[in-house]
Formats: C-alpha cells, sequence, structure tokens
C-alpha cells in the first residue's frame, strides 16, 4: 500500500499546488493593480468608490477561497478512493467477524467435557454384630 502511496500523492500534489497558484497569482495581481491604482488616484478617489472597490476584492477572494477549497476536498476524495481504504462500517463489521472466529475458535480448541459414567454408590459394608462372651 505504501507503494501505492508513492504513485498517488506526488502526482496529487503537483497537481494541487499548480490549480492552486493560478487563483492566487490571479489574487496577487487584482490586488496589485488595486494598490495601483489607489496610489495613483488617491486624491480623485471618493470613498463611496474605494468601498466598492474593496468590496468587491474582498468578494472576488472569497469566492476564490471557497473554490481552493472545494477544489482540495474533491481532490483529497479522490486521491483517498484510489487507495480503496475500507469504511468505518466495513471495519467494523470486520471486527465483529474476527471476535465471532476468534470466539468459535477458542471453543473449537477446548477440550470438550466428557460425561464420565455415573458411578454406582458404594454399598455400605455389613456390620457384623460381634458375639459377646458373657
Amino acid at each position: 500500500m505504501v507503494d501505492k502511496a508513492k504513485n498517488y500523492i506526488p502526482d496529487f500534489l503537483k497537481e494541487g499546488a499548480k490549480n492552486v497558484k493560478e487563483p492566487l497569482e490571479r489574487i496577487e495581481k487584482a490586488l496589485e493593480k488595486a494598490r495601483e491604482k489607489l496610489s495613483e488616484n488617491v486624491d480623485k478617489i471618493d470613498t463611496a468608490e474605494f468601498k466598492k472597490l474593496y468590496d468587491e476584492m474582498i468578494s472576488w477572494i472569497r469566492a476564490t477561497r471557497i473554490d481552493v477549497e472545494e477544489y482540495v476536498k474533491v481532490n483529497l476524495e479522490k486521491t483517498i478512493a484510489k487507495f480503496q481504504f475500507p469504511s468505518r462500517k466495513e471495519v467494523d463489521a470486520l471486527k465483529k467477524q474476527v471476535a465471532s472466529l476468534t470466539k468459535a475458535l477458542a471453543a473449537a480448541k477446548a477440550p470438550a467435557k466428557k460425561a464420565s459414567p455415573k458411578k454406582a454408590p458404594k454399598k455400605a459394608p455389613k456390620k457384623v454384630a460381634k458375639k459377646v462372651k458373657k
């Protein structure tokens, strides 16, 4: 299983890094543009326009974050599926089966108690009366 992991994880990480890098670069460029626009027009920008720009950037950043989170979630699920890990339900069922088999094996190994033949009760010894001489 470790060998399988070596085959899947590097590709997943490479693909994930590539796909996460693109949205983050877009955010970086958008923030850089906004900074340039603000610095060039700081005297001309009114607060309403600035608030609108700020709100748009925050909204875009949040949407990109959600996209990145969804991407990571989906690809993590795909990677886990490739490993074919058993579900908790399957593991619990196997635990019960192992316990049952262990119990059955222990019962099979234990020597069976044989019913011992009942011995006839010993007869009481006959009392011999002693004749007493007088």
